[in-house]
């Protein structure tokens, strides 16, 4: 999907929100919903291969590395054994030297053998690319609408004139109506992920793609 088709996704879920909110804030929400994403479901790019020389053991952090997000997810060494070994956690670390941040092997990689690396990082969604699985990418606007339909409730959260008390009264159901919204589309997508509902990130090992078939025939309507 171009980032137009995201956009156009969330105004048809929420028709309302281009014209109540401000220029610009389906764009902001789209940029939100692609970190809270990214920790839920991270992206990984290519894993990278660091030859050996038989001395190095400090090596650069691969492209793509995003600072302050990206982690080592695993490191393959040697590579082209049939069945892959990898490091322990303790064979390496993240090191920062005078010239910035590498990676730090205490096994010393050995002449001509490879190590793999792969690594997490931060979803891209520009107008040229889009690293969110086609299975996942209801769910992602499903998340990014939870957030445009919170950013509309905060809007009439804040309406508090007492000299129309009228429009206080309609201001709150609006509010109320939207705060509702926004945990529908939250719901749906933990729900895909296997998430409960006051969970921050899938359980480790012991989570599970939800079959939206399944959830239809039961009953259950999807936007």
């Amino acid at each position: 999907m171009s980032l137009d088709a995201y956009l156009a996704e969330l105004k048809r879920l929420i028709p309302q929100a281009e014209e109540e909110l401000p220029p610009g804030t389906l764009e902001e929400r789209l940029g939100d919903a692609i970190r809270q994403f990214s920790l839920v479901c991270p992206y990984e790019p290519a894993p990278v291969d660091y030859e050996g020389d038989g001395s190095t053991y400090n090596f650069d952090l691969p492209n793509g590395w995003d600072s302050g997000f990206s982690t080592v997810r695993s490191i393959e060494y040697p590579v082209g054994d049939q069945e892959p070994e990898l490091l322990d956690h303790g064979d390496y670390e993240l090191y920062r030297s005078s010239t910035g941040w590498q990676l730090r092997f205490y096994i010393t990689p050995a002449d001509g053998k490879m190590a793999r690396v792969q690594f997490t990082a931060l979803h891209r969604l520009t107008d040229t690319e889009d690293t969110i699985h086609e299975r996942d990418k209801r769910a992602f606007c499903w998340l990014a609408a939870s957030l445009v339909a919170r950013n509309l409730a905060a809007k009439y959260a804040g309406f508090t004139d007492p000299s129309l008390a009228a429009d206080v009264v309609a201001y709150r159901t609006k509010q109320k109506e939207y705060s509702d919204l926004a945990d529908q589309f939250e719901r749906f997508f933990k729900l895909h992920f296997g998430m409960g509902a006051r969970d921050l990130v899938p359980a480790a090992g012991n989570w599970a793609k939800v079959e939206f078939d399944l959830l239809t025939r039961q009953g259950v309507e999807l936007p």
